[in-house]
């Protein structure tokens, strides 16, 4: 981050969706992408700070197996009828958080997990490729 004593850093906003990139035609062209996908993304970059990377609902459902993320409210924004609700990517899931998600998901009904009204805990624990409950 620091080159030459200069500090930079950057925001990136993603949003999920198609896009168009060809303009222009013949040996003229130019590949960029362009339309409502780029556009909400740039949006999205107002709600980072520098340094962070800030997504849409649509990419967050996307990626939500593969990143934690932050709630960074909404607002409206040029372009869009609709408010716009930006997420900041706080941290990867590893493999054992995914798995411990994916057994608080996959639990049966009536089983959750810590002490309740001074009951023992009920707890995940995984074992190869299943959750087992105990």
């Amino acid at each position: 981050m620091h080159a030459h004593g200069v500090e930079f850093r950057i925001r990136i906003g993603v949003h999920t969706g198609p896009v168009a990139g060809v303009i222009g035609k013949g040996l003229r062209n130019d590949y960029t992408a362009i339309g409502k996908t780029t556009s909400v993304a740039a949006r999205l970059l107002n709600f980072a700070r520098p340094g962070h990377i800030a997504i849409s609902a649509t990419t967050r459902y996307a990626t939500e197996r593969a990143f934690g993320f932050s709630d960074l409210g909404s607002e409206v924004v040029e372009g869009n009828a609709e408010a716009l609700r930006g997420y900041a990517v706080t941290h990867e899931i590893s493999g054992s958080e995914e798995d411990y998600l994916r057994c608080l998901v996959e639990a049966p009904p009536g089983i959750h997990t810590g002490a309740a009204s001074g009951a023992a805990a009920t707890r995940c624990s995984r074992r190869g490729p299943a959750c087992t409950w105990r």
